[in-house]
């Protein structure tokens, strides 16, 4: 799956051969998404991924819910397992796998991308371990009148401030803005990105921004996080549907880092998360924001609101626990 001319390949493969099963190598954004696309048109699926998780650096409450999901609409996801080989045998493919074999009448492969830079090697320009070649904020590589932009470059992370590679087309399309501005003797810059990511399979939703728990803890983050559930509209009002957000934030100063939602309606309030990372903001912030509510839209308290309150709980408690250890310094002293 690499281009839409991939897509038209698939789709005249269907309706010619009609097949009954699909095998899907690889659980990220791009193997999900063609699940559901397969599915549409009555086909079984196997999902067969190599890391114990689907869909990258996801939290493990968030990744549950979605298996739950794919298992419930009946697709096989099979985790800790690599493709080793594929044959054909008549019309029927075989996954060779370390420990298993496969079975199906068509086979996508969808295992994430890698920058095609092999030609500049031995060129003199910086590259990451992958192959990206490295850029500043300006799109500039290390030699002079240099530039590089999209799929195979990095990107600065607005939080870690740390050359990343995150193969995305909303960073490519800016990075090439920027890089085509300044070619032209402009001076613009790049402030960097925070991974956001949107995705679903049929009615389940699943959006990230920011770092994970995990990250920010690896990343030297005296971090925090809180996991809320509530529902999209008001309860009493036809339509509402679940969410659930893993909200992440800096205990000492509330600071957000990030945060997962899944369910219904999650890309809005995924975008004021973001939002509120990029200008430091942190859930204190958050809690006051004035957010617009009307039934069909949200609760009197958006699930944003919730999980501030409740990180404000936990966030508010450091301070306390700093102002008692203060007071009892101070007294010691007299």
């Amino acid at each position: 799956m690499r281009n839409p001319d991939d897509a038209k390949d698939i789709l005249n493969f269907i309706n010619e051969k009609n097949p009954k099963k699909a095998i899907i190598i690889g659980g990220g954004f791009i193997g999900i998404e063609t699940a559901e696309a397969l599915k549409k048109h009555g086909i079984e699926i196997t999902i067969i991924e190599g890391m114990d998780h689907i869909l990258g650096n996801i939290e493990p409450e968030i990744h549950e819910e979605f298996i739950n999901g794919l298992k419930e609409k009946g697709v096989n996801v099979i985790f800790n397992t690599f493709a080793k080989d594929i044959i054909k045998e008549e019309e029927v493919f075989k996954v060779i796998t370390e420990n298993n074999e496969y079975t199906g009448d068509m086979v996508i492969v969808s295992i994430g991308v890698k920058p095609n830079t092999l030609f500049l090697k031995d060129k003199g320009l910086d590259l990451a371990k992958n192959g990206a070649i490295i850029v500043n904020e300006k799109m500039e590589t290390n030699i002079n009148d240099v530039y590089a932009a999209g799929d195979c470059a990095t990107v600065n992370h607005f939080i870690t401030k740390e050359n990343v590679y995150i193969p995305l087309g909303t960073t490519a399309n800016k990075q090439g803005r920027i890089a085509g501005k300044n070619l032209a003797g402009g001076n613009d810059s790049f402030i960097g990105v925070v991974g956001s990511l949107i995705t679903k399979f049929e009615d389940i939703e699943y959006a990230k921004t920011g770092l994970t728990l995990e990250e920010a803890k690896g990343k030297g983050f005296d971090a925090e996080a809180v996991f809320i559930k509530s529902g999209s509209k008001a309860h009493y009002y036809k339509g509402s549907k679940k969410i659930k957000i893993k909200l992440v934030f800096e205990k000492k100063t509330g600071r957000i880092l990030g945060a997962q939602f899944i369910g219904g309606e999650i890309h809005p309030r995924l975008n004021t998360i973001t939002s509120l990372i990029y200008t430091n903001g942190n859930v204190d912030r958050l809690r006051n924001m004035d957010l617009a509510y009307s039934p069909p839209f949200s609760p009197v308290w958006d699930i944003d609101l919730v999980a501030a309150t409740q990180a404000i709980k936990k966030y508010n408690g450091v301070r306390l626990n700093s102002i008692t250890s203060l007071c009892e310094g101070v007294w010691k002293n007299f």
